[in-house]
């Protein structure tokens, strides 16, 4: 459940508050919280590669062992980007260790929004898939942050720290703009944000070099290919690589000497494959089927029996309107709720660009399934093109994991058999989604936010005095704004200046 930050330590990266809140309780330090209110990444998300912490807490959530995808091997990897559609391959039973095979030739092919127009036809039951694919993807880098990059993150950031607002800064290499914040991450010095990711950079041995995770809405816009190449482009401009170890039998032959291999070029990396994968988000949005009460007791979730490991089951409601379900709590995750209603809380319209063929009469449902990183080296997964090359089979795992069954009378739900319904679900293929309309519903929805906002507070003002006139509110209210910022040292001019030059830059 994705979710694409605030200027000061009041908005953490899961905090909710509005654009508007956020403008009006950090006065002219308020700087970026528009592109805070539409970036809500998971609290539970913590920093991969602090294992030394970090193992024990992880041992005692069990990790799936069954359908588990292997590790991809050479010709696999240079397909990571596969797995859009295409021939299906049945995945073994999920009480077998091990036994799904990475992607074939047959479905390597782009998985953009060929995919998803050709799954938007309804099913046998009725069910139609309007959108499939990765909704969030958080990954991190071995190393250590580049001595002058994290130099100058330091200078921004303690500048930011004075000015009480975030700061633009451009990494020399990266491509790309990010907002400095004025305090860190979870343990991480730095913070950067994005329109398209947040970016943590690590000074100690406990923590690596780079964290981030990329935005779901940026996933959508430019398609996770595009999007994972940002990422890589950005870990290699902030970290500096390993320096090589001296070889103590340098004055052996050494393999790439051998005579066979002079002349061959090397092999470059695979998309992702510079970058450790520590969660990833698949999802499908489907209309056709609209869960009820009812169905709850029909869920079958498969359970890490080694641990006598039991998933909890959650269901949500919202006034007497079903939200949806939760399963699992750890290395592996579900959730069914109504996508319609999600983004009529946040104010957000852009997945509907990417919905094919949806019916604006009826609700949009997503069923969604996580995977943390200790599913993914029980997997055998270790990169982002790891991953992203047999994501088809961890939906599949993951549609098994949890099912939806047809009561037959039988005593054992597990021996029930699976619903039409989720049948279609499994069969879904994870392509990559994509529209350059995201960008502009953000827009709207966030000047929308604002102008919310503005409304909430001037009425509110104006409710404190005599004045019923939005212009005569207005007009007494300016010499305020104007002693309030001098006050803080600035000028209305000034703030408005700083922000623009921050919007131009992100």
């Amino acid at each position: 459940m994705s979710a694409c930050p605030a200027a000061h330590h009041t908005t953490g990266p899961d905090g909710n508050v509005t654009a508007a809140g956020a403008e009006a309780l950090s006065g002219p330090g308020g700087a970026g919280a528009t592109a805070a209110a539409e970036r809500h990444p998971s609290p539970a998300v913590e920093p991969e590669g602090a294992h030394a912490g970090q193992e024990g807490a992880q041992a005692a959530t069990p990790a799936p062992r069954a359908t588990a995808p292997p590790r991809p091997v050479s010709g696999v990897a240079a397909g990571a980007m596969g797995g859009g559609g295409g021939s299906r391959r049945a995945a073994p039973a999920a009480e077998r260790c091990g036994g799904v095979e990475p992607p074939d030739d047959s479905r390597r092919r782009d998985p953009g929004e060929r995919a998803t127009e050709e799954q938007s036809a309804p099913g046998e039951c009725g069910l139609v898939i309007l959108s499939a694919g990765v909704d969030s993807l958080y990954a991190s880098a071995v190393g250590a942050p580049a001595s002058c990059h994290l130099a100058t993150a330091q200078e921004r950031k303690a500048a930011a720290a004075a000015e009480e607002q975030p700061v633009v800064w451009e990494p020399e290499g990266a491509g790309r703009a990010f907002l400095v914040r004025p305090h860190g991450w979870r343990g991480f010095p730095i913070w950067l944000t994005s329109p398209a990711m947040d970016v943590c950079m690590g000074g100690g041995k406990a923590l690596p070099a780079l964290y981030l995770w990329l935005q779901a809405a940026f996933l959508h816009q430019v398609g996770v290919e595009v999007a994972v190449e940002d990422a890589e482009r950005v870990r290699a401009a902030l970290v500096s690589e390993r320096e090589p170890q001296p070889d103590p039998d340098g004055d052996w032959p050494r393999p790439e000497e051998w005579p066979g291999e002079r002349g061959q070029a090397a092999v470059a990396p695979a998309l992702g494959g510079e970058l450790t994968a520590s969660r990833i988000d698949l999802y499908a949005d489907t209309q056709g089927w609209q869960p009820v009460r009812e169905d709850f007791p029909r869920f079958v979730c498969r359970a890490q029996r080694k641990w006598e490991f039991e998933a909890d089951r959650q269901m949500h409601t919202r006034g007497r309107r079903l939200s949806g379900f939760t399963f699992g709590r750890g290395a592996v995750l579900a959730r069914i709720y109504d996508k319609t209603l999600e983004l009529a809380v946040r104010g957000e319209t852009w997945p509907e660009v990417i919905w094919r063929g949806a019916d604006p009469e009826r609700p949009v449902w997503r069923v969604e399934g996580q995977f943390r990183r200790q599913a993914l080296k029980a997997f055998g997964l270790r990169t982002v093109a790891d991953v992203l090359a047999v994501r088809q089979e961890l939906w599949d795992y993951g549609m098994r994991w949890l099912s939806l069954r047809e009561p037959n009378g039988d005593t054992n739900r597990s021996r029930w058999p699976e619903a039409p319904v989720w049948r279609v679900l499994r069969e879904a293929a994870m392509g990559s989604p994509r529209s350059e309309l995201v960008r502009e519903r953000r827009e709207a929805a966030s000047r929308l936010r604002l102008l919310r906002g503005f409304v909430g507070y001037a009425t509110s003002l104006a409710a404190c005095g005599d004045d019923d006139d939005l212009e005569e509110a207005l007009r007494e209210v300016v010499p305020e704004v104007q002693a309030y910022l001098a006050r803080r040292g600035t000028t209305f001019d000034d703030v408005v200046t700083v922000k623009r030059e921050q919007r131009v830059a992100l």
